[in-house]
Order: C-alpha cells, then sequence, then structure tokens
C-alpha cells in the first residue's frame, strides 16, 4: 500500500485499511471467536487490551498472561467494564517472557485449567533499548523477550492449539512483527552474534527481532502443514501508533516521534490488523504471510523470506530455550 493510501485510509483486498478498527473487523466477523479461547500476551496494555477488549466482546474467553498480578487485574477490570459484555470471561496468569523459567510455568499453568487453546497471539515486546542489556539466560534483552520467550511459549502451547483446531476452523497463531523488520542487519539474523557483542545499535537489534517473528511465523506454519496440523500461522505490522512500547527511546527520539503523531494510527486502529488476523475466514486456509493494515502484504527485507534463515534461527532458537530437554 503507498503513502497516499495509507494517509487516506483507502481499503485494500480485504475490504479494510489503514483506518480500520478492530471493532469494525468485529462487527463484520465476531461471531466467528464467540466461545472460543484466546491467549493475548502484552494484553495489559496498548495493542494488546484492545485486541482483548474487542474480543472480549465478541465473546471470546480472554487469557491474559502478564509480568504481575497487579496488572492483570487492573486490565481484568478495564475489560470487563468496556467490552460491552456481560458475560466476559477474562483468565489472567503471570508471565515474565525474559525468564524462560516463568515462559515454562506459564504454559503449565495454562494447562492445568483444561481450557482449549483456539488462538495465540504474541503480543508483547520492547523496543530500541537504548543500551545494550543481557536477559537472564545471557541474551539481548529484546531478542529474549521478543522472539525467544514467544518462540518457547508458541511451542509449549502447540499440543493445546493442535487439538483444539479442525479441518473446518483452524486453530491460529498471530505473531506481532513491524515494519522495522527493514532495520535488521542486511545479513539478516546475526548468527554469529545474535546478541550484539559487538556494534550494538537499538534499531538493528530491534529489527532482527522483529524479523525473527516474521522468520518463526513462516517456519511455524510449514511445519504445521508439513505435520498436517489444523494451525496456521501469520505474523503482522500493526502500524506505527503512540503506546508504552517507545518508552525505551531517548527523549530526543521520542520528541521527533511526537511530530509525527497526526500521522500515526490510533490504538483501536492498530489493533484491527491483529483482529483481521484473528477472525477473517481467510486464514482457516492461508498462513506463513505477513499482514499489514488488515491486508497481506509484501516484506522489506531481502531474507525475510528466506527459508534457509528461518530454518537455521528455529535451530538457534531451539537452542537456546532448551526446547527438547
Amino acid at each position: 500500500m503507498g503513502l497516499w493510501q495509507y494517509l487516506r485510509g483507502t481499503p485494500g483486498p480485504s475490504g479494510f485499511g489503514s483506518a480500520s478498527t478492530a471493532e469494525q473487523i468485529a462487527s463484520k466477523f465476531g461471531n466467528s471467536i464467540r466461545g472460543k479461547v484466546v491467549l493475548i500476551t502484552g494484553g495489559n496494555s496498548g495493542l494488546g487490551l484492545e485486541t482483548a477488549r474487542v474480543l472480549a466482546g465478541s465473546g471470546a474467553h480472554i487469557v491474559l498472561p502478564c509480568r504481575s498480578e497487579q496488572k492483570a487485574q487492573q486490565a481484568k477490570q478495564t475489560i470487563l467494564a468496556t467490552c460491552n459484555n456481560p458475560d466476559a470471561k477474562i483468565t489472567t496468569l503471570q508471565l515474565e517472557l525474559a525468564n524462560l523459567a516463568s515462559v515454562r510455568q506459564c504454559a503449565q499453568d495454562f494447562n492445568k485449567l483444561g481450557l482449549p487453546l483456539h488462538v495465540l497471539i504474541n503480543n508483547a515486546g520492547i523496543m530500541a533499548l537504548p543500551k545494550r542489556t543481557l536477559s537472564d539466560v545471557s541474551q539481548e534483552l529484546q531478542f529474549s523477550v521478543n522472539h525467544l520467550g514467544h518462540f518457547l511459549l508458541t511451542n509449549l502451547l502447540l499440543d493445546s492449539l493442535k487439538s483444539s483446531g479442525t479441518a473446518q476452523d483452524p486453530a491460529r497463531v498471530v505473531i506481532l512483527a513491524s515494519s522495522a523488520h527493514a532495520a535488521a542487519p542486511k545479513s539478516g539474523i546475526q548468527f554469529q552474534d545474535v546478541t550484539f557483542q559487538k556494534g550494538y545499535s537499538p534499531w538493528a537489534a530491534y529489527g532482527q527481532t522483529k524479523l525473527a517473528n516474521v522468520l518463526h511465523a513462516q517456519e511455524l506454519n510449514r511445519r504445521l502443514q508439513a505435520d498436517n496440523a489444523h494451525v496456521t500461522a501469520v505474523s503482522l505490522h500493526p502500524g506505527v501508533i503512540a503506546t508504552n512500547l517507545a518508552r525505551h527511546m531517548p527523549t530526543i527520539q521520542q520528541k521527533l516521534f511526537s511530530v509525527f503523531l497526526p500521522f500515526f494510527k490510533s490504538i483501536p486502529q492498530g489493533a484491527a490488523t491483529t483482529v483481521w488476523a484473528t477472525l477473517s475466514p481467510e486464514f482457516k486456509s492461508r498462513g506463513g504471510v505477513y499482514l499489514s493494515d488488515c491486508n497481506v502484504s509484501p516484506t522489506n527485507h531481502r531474507m525475510a523470506q528466506d527459508e534457509d534463515t528461518a530454518k537455521k534461527l528455529w535451530q538457534l532458537s531451539e537452542d537456546l530455550t532448551a526446547l527438547e530437554e
């Protein structure tokens, strides 16, 4: 989609565009999620909260894993008060994506609930940390939160997804990436220096994690289809939105961003592509694609469609998360 189409909110082939809101998507497709279970990471604020609110309003049972019980309960009360569904169901869990032990515990806690899982939305993320910071497992923190934690969580919940999907109505994995995957190093994933020990750049490191999100969705979908599993996976760019994702940026960059606020999406518009990926019947039979402005979109990094890179990333991620142990 061109800049002029974006600014005007011109609908694409789906009938929706950059100006569409999550509520508008739900008004058309919302019945498809009624009674289903949707787990959303980062659902206590910003895009995740709006996504949870809209899907709860459409009758989904929302599972919110959050870093603290306080944040989870605040989000739960906000959703219940604003989703226009007096019968809304919200279940909270604890999750710290940078801590792999916490990820494993969250998956165990979910499985103990005895619920199916129809949609997993990997929404949480951090962006452009000004200084190189390592996680508990000695990985660059953005890579740990944005990719590794979600990679492990997804794999630990795959059995629930597979058992919940059907041939007529597959389960879905929706991974929030970003057009910022274009900021990743030209070579793609820095397999020889994935933690940026040399030449750390906030935006290159963030871009690498978003490229990892795109590649994760593609490789996950390939594996699922090879297994004849009734699950599809997609990645998406929600748009440029003024949320607390930018809280780590230097003050001067935040001020520069504020100059362009008139061109940013609102949070309801930013959540629209996620809700479209969750509800649209198109993704009952289509996965592995990258979405933007509620339409299928081309990626914008030369390595974003590279199958060998995706497979290599998968193997690295398995090793770093000790998935097979």
